[in-house]
C-alpha cells in the first residue's frame, strides 16, 4: 500500500475540544482496525488508539494529565541562587555580560571589577 506525503492530518478540533483525524490519502487509514477513506467525516482520536497507514503502525498518545492542571502533590519551590562569580586568568572577578562576535567588545572596569561591554548593550 502506498503512503502519500499528506496521507492524513491529525489536529486539535477546538470546537469539539478533542483531537481528530482527517484521512487525505486515497488508500485510506486504519484506526483500531476500521478502514477510513478520504471524504469520510472526521474521526475522533483517543489516547492509545492504534493507527495504521500502509504497513506502518503507531499509537496516538496523549499525556497522562494536563499541563495546565494542578499538580498532584504540594509544589516545592526551589530558591533562585545567583551563579557564583567568575574569575579571570589572574584571579580578578569578571562580570557575567555576554560579548558579541566571540569576545569582541570594549573592556571596562566598574567597582573594581573588569567586564566586557558587548556591542548589543
Amino acid at each position: 500500500m502506498n503512503i502519500s506525503r499528506h496521507h492524513a492530518r491529525i489536529f486539535y478540533y477546538f470546537t469539539r475540544r478533542r483531537f481528530a483525524l482527517e484521512v487525505l490519502g486515497k488508500n485510506g487509514c486504519l484506526l483500531e482496525g476500521v478502514l477510513y477513506l478520504p471524504g469520510n467525516p472526521l474521526v475522533k482520536l483517543d489516547s492509545h488508539d492504534l493507527l495504521q497507514i500502509g504497513d506502518k503502525e503507531f499509537y496516538f498518545l496523549l499525556p497522562v494529565r494536563s499541563i495546565l492542571g494542578r499538580a498532584l502533590g504540594p509544589r516545592h519551590h526551589v530558591p533562585v541562587v545567583p551563579p557564583p562569580p567568575q574569575y579571570g586568568y589572574h584571579g580578578e572577578e569578571r562580570a557575567l555580560l555576554p560579548t558579541a562576535g566571540g569576545g569582541a567588545g570594549k573592556k571596562g572596569r566598574r567597582n573594581g571589577s573588569h567586564f566586557f561591554r558587548s556591542h548589543f548593550f
